[in-house]
């Protein structure tokens, strides 16, 4: 018996913002999720400028345009991680935006 509740094996993927705010603009980086895999942890490397905000709200744009928040796992100045559970992340473009800053992180799923 597993307890699915609690995520014990990670995929893991640290992203860079991009200014463009379509993916076709830019090569997202690619996750290869295995069976092992219970979530994803993305770590969203934060421009210079935004280390005014103290608190971010992170959104998952997903393959079909409708955006929902993620789960932010850690922040401080110079980083947000989020985590997804990986049975929520099918093969695909994705995007995440922070609020407060330009720009979009992609990522795909193979």
């Amino acid at each position: 018996f597993r307890d699915r509740s609690t995520p014990k094996n990670f995929a893991l993927l640290e992203l860079t913002i991009s200014s463009s705010d379509r993916a076709e603009g830019t090569e997202p980086k690619s996750l290869h999720l295995t069976s092992e895999n219970d979530a994803v942890k993305i770590l969203l490397d934060l421009p210079a400028q935004s280390n005014q905000y103290t608190n971010y709200r992170v959104e998952l744009i997903g393959r079909d345009g409708v955006s929902r928040p993620v789960e932010i796992t850690e922040q401080n100045q110079r980083a947000v991680t989020v985590t997804i559970p990986a049975n929520e992340l099918a093969h695909g473009r994705y995007a995440l935006k922070v609020s407060g800053i330009g720009g979009s992180y992609f990522f795909k799923v193979e």
